[in-house]
């Protein structure tokens, strides 16, 4: 009922305002004029994402005229000097940009970025201006297409993550090595929106398979070095909790258009078991007490992002998971909520820079400091 969806909403989500902006009362009075059944066949035919794509696709050259400076980045970053592309699986959208330094400078770590798109849409491409800051500080980035809905659902799109880092890490190994043939460190997985949920569900099931494995050392040490193997991770603007996500959703009347709920499940047990947070809560009561303490050796450290300002998907996502992900013995899982910042904002501030990129570049560079020197943080 609406009643019961504002009282959800004022428990949840306090900060948002009960007054429907126009935006939400506009979505909300287009979906009562289709109807159910047509939202539902937009999105399940794939109409949803080629509206979205070619959305996306014409809005690119005003970046031109809003910052010249980028469009002449993303010409750069589109040469074979920076750019080389890596099919990982039969599916036209199983596909991996690299983007790399001259092989004259010396790399410095990697990025393994997965980006959004509502589990419906986005290509790799589309990211490219991402790439630039990463290069600028000395990393290697991978940009990482995958299956979107109705295509794949979450855990399928989840498998195409692990198919992508165990391919480059068969056929790119130099990637993830120094000069001397030792494991780099400072390899960072960094997701943003519903990019940000599946990179954080990949983690939690490497969590399940490790854990599964903690008698036979043998066998540990080969699964996790036939993959990459992440030292950290950056959730940028993640919508966690799937079951809250779709109530808020509900509320700006955009859940049936959604890809969400039919690539999570259609119910609240499916969406429970598709969020990060509480899968790996439900994860650690299959393990004896003794044996939940392994949970720091294989959970790399985090930083959760959000805009305090995101109207897409609320701020209180990131704390509850972070407040979750802690309780289940995640050693650190640092919070930056970032003031006057959208949804789109913390991405687009990779493109073309802004305060995300800045506490991104500057958690990252903490991170390769001695471990005594680190400090886990609310910022």
């Amino acid at each position: 009922t609406e009643g019961g969806k504002y009282e959800y909403q004022r428990r949840n989500h306090p900060h948002v305002s009960s007054l429907l902006p126009l935006d939400v009362q506009c979505t909300r009075a287009i979906g009562k004029f289709l109807g159910r059944h047509n939202l539902n066949a937009l999105r399940d035919s794939g109409s949803f994402r080629f509206i979205v794509d070619w959305l996306v696709t014409l809005s690119c050259p005003s970046v031109a005229f809003v910052k010249p400076s980028a469009a002449f980045n993303f010409l750069q970053l589109s040469s074979s000097d920076h750019l080389k592309k890596y099919k990982y699986g039969s599916h036209f959208m199983q596909e991996i940009h690299l983007y790399e330094r001259l092989s004259a400078t010396k790399c410095t770590g990697f990025v393994f970025f997965v980006h959004g798109g509502a589990w419906g849409s986005g290509m790799p491409w589309m990211y490219r201006l991402v790439a630039g800051g990463f290069l600028q500080a000395g990393m290697s980035v991978a940009i990482v297409g995958y299956r979107t809905y109705p295509c794949a659902d979450v855990n399928a799109q989840v498998h195409d993550l692990e198919s992508a880092a165990t391919f480059l890490a068969a056929n790119r190994p130099d990637l993830f090595e120094n000069s001397h043939g030792e494991k780099r460190r400072n390899c960072c997985l960094i997701g943003h929106s519903s990019g940000a949920h599946i990179a954080l569900l990949m983690l939690v099931e490497r969590v399940r398979k490790y854990m599964s494995f903690t008698s036979l050392t043998s066998f540990r040490r080969e699964a996790r070095f036939t993959t990459v193997d992440f030292d950290s991770f950056v959730g940028l603007s993640g919508p966690y909790s799937i079951d809250r996500h779709f109530h808020f959703e509900a509320r700006r009347g955009v859940e049936e258009l959604s890809p969400m709920k039919a690539a999570c499940g259609h119910s609240s047990e499916e969406f429970f078991h598709n969020s990060p947070a509480f899968r790996l809560k439900k994860i650690l009561t299959e393990f004896d007490e003794d044996e939940k303490h392994c949970i720091c050796k294989f959970v790399p450290r985090m930083l959760l992002v959000h805009g305090i300002e995101d109207t897409t998907v609320p701020f209180t996502a990131t704390s509850l998971a972070a407040n979750i992900l802690t309780h289940c013995g995640v050693a650190q899982c640092d919070e930056a909520y970032i003031s006057k910042t959208g949804h789109q904002d913390t991405i687009m501030h990779f493109m073309l820079g802004g305060k995300t990129q800045e506490t991104v570049m500057a958690w990252l560079v903490q991170m390769k400091q001695p471990a005594k020197n680190q400090i886990q943080s609310k910022i």
